[in-house]
């Protein structure tokens, strides 16, 4: 499964679900983004489906804000200067990795095998979408 995002310029950035949960985590946890939570896609019907919560783990069209796109630009900027990124990818990819399984036990009763690895190409899908979010306003499908 994927999650792609589109700007209102029309450019699009591309992720696997477990990569746009990384970047999610990496930016907040790591580096202080504090995220302000998203419009509901412009079909939700409130009625059926009750209040948004300003999910970003969700593609249903929710719209990211100009200012929280930017500070999550912001946010991977500052993991690209950091001189301990590798390590600290890949202690976000083991604490990530530990919940998932963590979630999967609790949900299904059962031990799975799985494990995040960071992208050997990490820095420059970090640099592509530092460049994507810094536009601003985008959806999340």
């Amino acid at each position: 499964m994927a999650v792609s995002l589109k700007s209102k310029s029309g450019k699009e950035f591309n992720f696997s679900t477990t990569g746009w949960a990384f970047y999610l985590n990496l930016a907040s946890v790591a580096y202080g983004w504090e995220k302000l939570g998203t419009l509901p896609p412009e079909d939700w019907d409130f009625g059926d489906h009750g209040a948004w919560e300003g999910a970003y783990d969700w593609n249903a069209g929710q719209t990211v804000f100009d200012t929280d796109a930017i500070h999550f630009a912001e946010a991977l900027e500052r993991h690209l200067t950091d001189p301990d990124l590798d390590e600290v990818a890949l202690a976000m990819a083991k604490e990530y990795s530990k919940a998932i399984k963590a979630a999967y036990a609790k949900e299904y009763d059962k031990e799975v095998d799985f494990e995040i690895a960071v992208d050997p190409q990490h820095r420059e899908v970090v640099r592509s979408f530092v460049e994507f979010a810094r536009e601003g306003v985008f959806q999340i499908w």
